[in-house]
């Protein structure tokens, strides 16, 4: 049961770091993508 838990809590902050990488990523291309069709 513990590894289980260990495995689950692994698995949250590497879903969470993904998450967060990608919506900063997704705020990067939301202010670059305007003004390329723009041009």
């Amino acid at each position: 049961m513990n590894k289980r838990v260990i495995k689950l809590v692994a698995i949250a902050i590497i879903l969470t770091l993904t998450l967060t990488a990608l919506l900063n990523s997704n705020i990067r291309l939301g202010e670059a993508i305007p003004t390329w069709f723009m041009k």
